[in-house]
């Protein structure tokens, strides 16, 4: 595990570095003495706020995880919804396009007993409603400000709407890969196929077998989603209180360093326009392309403090602290379901 994650680690953080190079070369009078300056006459509260904001991304989408699992798989445990919550994130962050979380998190589910095609189901119902709520924060941001996006430069306009096209496109996926078993079967049997093929498995009709009974359990999964609207609305709601938490801190980190609350109303569009525009581009983290949009949507509000400085606290928080916190919490869960399952 460590040699196939090791490349990815590396780009993580080189990525990283040439992020925070990129922010800091913008502010000609920027400086990390500035910064230590900064921070140390910010108001701690505020600071602390947009902390806890961190965590809020990591703890909701946890308890929306387990609101599926008690829905959909309710003879399965749900109280691991953190450690499945904090793998996603974390894994994420170090693979292209987001890849690599919503397997690290079907790891932990069959893990703890979830059944492959249940996981499955429930981790495909849970992006949606991420996707969802995504698009509910961006709606509103446009209602808020419509002539919002107009200001930003055209590289941002570009990167904001291929972003909002690539979100409708997943949504449509979403909703076939749930309606359209049959797309599943044919992919699955190419990739047993192709691997028999290439003399990587040897007993190819017991792996169709497999397959099949597996899809059974899909199909009873995504029946048993149907008519559980209360379920799929709580869901919902922890999924739009993880994007909410997730925006709350550059808006914390901005009050922190004394910014004017009445441009928050900008700032929370501008915020919700880089959530979407950091899906325009699949970098492990969206790191470099969230960075230009948020300096770029910074410079639209006057007077705003450094934006070097809380572009860069916030995206620490964010994403750096968030994935660090992530791996300690994948780690420990780790541990304790590796002990539960020797036992």
């Amino acid at each position: 595990m460590l040699k196939k994650k090791f490349p990815w680690m590396i780009a993580f953080v080189i990525l990283a570095v040439l992020s925070i190079w990129a922010v800091v070369s913008q502010a000609k009078s920027y400086s990390f003495e500035l910064m230590l300056s900064s921070l140390k006459n910010c108001h701690m509260p505020w600071l602390v706020a947009a902390v806890a904001g961190m965590a809020g991304n990591i703890y909701f989408e946890g308890k929306a995880l387990e609101c599926l699992i008690r829905g959909l798989s309710p003879e399965s445990p749900a109280h691991n919804g953190l450690v499945y919550s904090a793998a996603d994130i974390y894994f994420s962050a170090i693979t292209p396009s987001s890849t690599g979380g919503q397997p690290a998190s079907a790891f932990f589910m069959v893990r703890d007993g979830i059944p492959v095609a249940k996981s499955t189901v429930i981790l495909i119902v849970n992006v949606f409603m991420y996707t969802l709520a995504l698009m509910t924060v961006g709606l509103i941001s446009f209602i808020i400000h419509p002539s919002l996006l107009g200001r930003f430069t055209v590289l941002s306009r570009v990167l904001i709407l291929i972003g909002v096209v690539l979100l409708i496109l997943l949504c449509l996926l979403f909703i076939l890969l749930l309606k359209r078993e049959s797309w599943i079967r044919s992919l699955g049997r190419m990739c047993i196929g192709a691997a028999g093929a290439m003399h990587l498995v040897k007993d190819c009709d017991r792996l169709y077998s497999r397959l099949d009974k597996m899809l059974i359990q899909y199909r009873e999964c995504v029946d048993a989603s149907k008519g559980k609207g209360r379920m799929l609305l709580i869901a919902f709601i922890y999924n739009l209180l993880q994007r909410l938490s997730l925006l709350s801190i550059t808006l914390f980190a901005f009050l922190a360093f004394g910014g004017s609350p009445s441009a928050l109303a900008d700032l929370f569009c501008i915020q919700s326009m880089v959530f979407i525009g950091a899906y325009s581009i699949p970098i492990p983290g969206a790191m470099g392309v969230a960075d230009y949009l948020l300096i770029d949507g910074l410079g639209l509000i006057p007077g705003v403090v450094s934006a070097a400085n809380l572009e860069l606290v916030s995206r620490g928080i964010s994403f750096y602290c968030c994935v660090l916190i992530s791996v300690v919490i994948v780690v420990i869960g780790f541990a304790v379901s590796g002990k539960k399952k020797h036992k």
